[in-house]
Order: C-alpha cells, then structure tokens, then sequence
C-alpha cells in the first residue's frame, strides 16, 4: 500500500496554511494546519514533515524545533519567517544541531513554486544527519570554547564619508581563529550567536575584545578613533545591557 507523506503546517495566519495545503496536496503530501502546537503535539510522532514559522506571536519556533527533536527526530523540517533571513539561517543551524533534517527555508513572502520544491525534495530519500551536520563549518559545542578560549578577534574597517573623503572611524568586525576551520567570517558563525543560548556572552566577548583595542590604540599609538559595533536589534530592549556589558 502506498501511504502519503503527513505534512503539519505551523502558522498563525489561515491564508498562508490555505496556501500551503492546497500546494501540498498537488505533490501528494496530506496537510494538517494548526496555530498552536500545544494542540497538536500528541501527534507530532504521526507527521513526516513540519513547516514551522519561527515568529508567531504565541509560539516560538525554536521551542517547537525542541520538541520536534525530542518527539520526532527522524521528521523533515521546512522553516519559515517573515523576518531576516539571519533568522532563519541562524534556526537552520539549531535544528540540524539537534539532527533533525533541514531540507529548506522560505522567507515571507514565497512563491508556490518555493513550496512545491521542497516539498517534491521530502519525497526523495532523505540525507543521513550526521552527515548533514558534517556540512556545517562549526558546532554551537565549538561555538561556546571558541568564546571561553578566546579564540576570536576583531578586524577593523574604516568609515569614511563619500562627498568628502572624510575619516569617521572604524567598523568592529569580528573574526574566528578557529582551531581545525582556520579562518571563519561572521557568515559563517553569526548565526549561532543570534540564535543560540550563547548570544549574550558572545555580545560580551565582542565588547570586551573592542574595548581592549581601544585601549591599546590610545595607549600605544595616542589615538582616539571613534568605533562602531554590531549588536543584534533586541539587545537594545534590554534597558540594563550597557551596565551588563561594561560590568
């Protein structure tokens, strides 16, 4: 007997969980829509297939990719958001860290023809995840000893003023000396500092390393050149972060 692959649907918006069980249908996937997982999760063993939407207001999708990997692992995810794509790239990586097959993400807003593909894709035998997670340049296990041995360092662009040629200061830039890896650009890690239960150390470390480079350039070579940092949007909510982070 040829049994149809179960397809849950995470979304708060109906139209979009319309959208997707009609296109679901048309490769032969069965779709079930829901809003809140809480609902859902007695049968979450029963689907072969999540599409989760990282940002609804009642849920949080990496809380549901948790649960996704304890209840389960052996299920295919599709992620998708209406937010950065920073977002979604930096869920990838806690997914398939808790080995579960990623076989796509979708930013809002996405064509039929997005949705379609993957889930043609979840039809094909699916990839070991071992060795999906062995496409990944780093873990967030080496993430967190990169942050306590002091593995990263910071580069320095400047910032001039184009109608004037002016010098402004500099742009921090944060570099990985990885052990095995070598060189790593933010690319290929700042995905784990946003996503992971790491974000506010790593936030820290940046400061400090800035910080310290401060100094030195005062120090050593008697200058002051304003510098910018990066910081992730909603460590700015945080009323307290300034006094945090230079404790």
């Amino acid at each position: 007997m040829n049994f149809k692959k179960r397809l849950l649907v995470l979304d708060d918006d109906p139209d979009i969980q319309d959208f997707i069980a009609v296109i679901a249908a048309k490769v032969g996937v069965d779709a079930v829509t829901a809003t809140d997982p809480q609902r859902v999760i007695d049968q979450f063993s029963t689907f072969d297939i999540f599409m989760i939407d990282l940002m609804m207001p009642r849920c949080d999708g990496i809380e549901v990719l948790r649960l996704v990997a304890q209840i389960n692992p052996a299920a295919s995810v599709i992620l998708m958001s209406g937010k950065q794509r920073n977002s979604l790239e930096g869920a990838r990586a806690v997914a398939m860290e808790r080995g579960l097959n990623v076989i796509g993400v979708l930013s809002k807003p996405f064509k039929s023809t997005d949705v379609a593909e993957l889930l043609s894709n979840s039809l094909l035998p699916k990839v070991d995840s071992e060795l999906s997670r062995e496409s990944t340049l780093a873990t967030l296990e080496e993430f967190r000893e990169g942050i306590i041995k002091d593995e990263f360092f910071m580069v320095y662009q400047p910032k001039l003023q184009i109608q004037t040629g002016k010098f402004l200061g500099v742009e921090a830039l944060v570099r990985w000396n990885h052990p095995v890896q070598n060189l790593l650009h933010p690319c290929d890690f700042i995905h784990m500092a946003e996503m992971s239960r790491f974000s506010l150390p790593f936030a820290f470390e940046v400061i400090n390393l800035v910080c310290e480079d401060i100094r030195d350039m005062r120090k050593q070579l008697g200058l002051q050149i304003p510098v910018s940092v990066n910081l992730p949007l909603y460590k700015l909510h945080d009323l307290l972060f300034p006094e945090k982070a230079l404790a």
